[in-house]
């Protein structure tokens, strides 16, 4: 069956733990210091029938992976697919519970890796290409898993002058 006529519940997460030069979702740093909170059970209720997939992403995901969790788990006890955008920087220790999530569901958990060398890394993001390396590689052993549908993919920005193509 096609999904035409059904929904993806897109949560846009309005933080990052990197600073990239090239944002393309740079609207969340002029969100107001107030956000409005939304809470796990209205996300839930978001879940109608014509929903069929949630996905994480945003600013990133990472800074509020437990919320994203909880309101995977409820989506999971929906039938409703889990998928995550995400930076990588992701705490080691809520990393399988996020995999977990989209193998189970029949999500993907997409990394946007923007570059591969440290100091290219450092100087599109100020952050550290070591933790998102690191946790495509555990994330990415478990990809056979689930063969007929991609668990584990990941993006690279083409920046010129920066990140070319090869």
């Amino acid at each position: 069956m096609g999904e035409e006529g059904y929904y993806n519940l897109a949560v846009f997460y309005g933080a990052c733990s990197l600073d990239c030069l090239y944002c393309q979702n740079w609207q969340y740093q002029e969100y107001p210091s107030s956000p409005r909170l939304v809470s796990v059970a209205e996300l839930e209720r978001a879940m109608g029938r014509r929903v069929t997939c949630v996905c994480f992403f945003g600013g990133e995901p990472a800074p509020q992976t437990v919320h994203a969790l909880l309101v995977a788990k409820k989506a999971a006890e929906k039938g409703v697919r889990v998928c995550w955008e995400t930076s990588g920087q992701l705490a080691p220790h809520l990393l399988d519970e996020v995999v977990e999530a989209s193998l189970k569901t029949g999500g993907i958990v997409k990394f946007d890796l923007k570059a591969f060398t440290p100091s290219v890394y450092r100087a599109l993001t100020d952050g550290e290409v070591d933790v998102a390396l690191r946790n495509f590689k555990a994330a990415a052993r478990r990809f056979r898993e689930r063969p007929e549908v991609s668990l584990v993919v990941a993006s690279i920005l083409l920046v010129p002058g920066y990140v070319d193509e090869v």
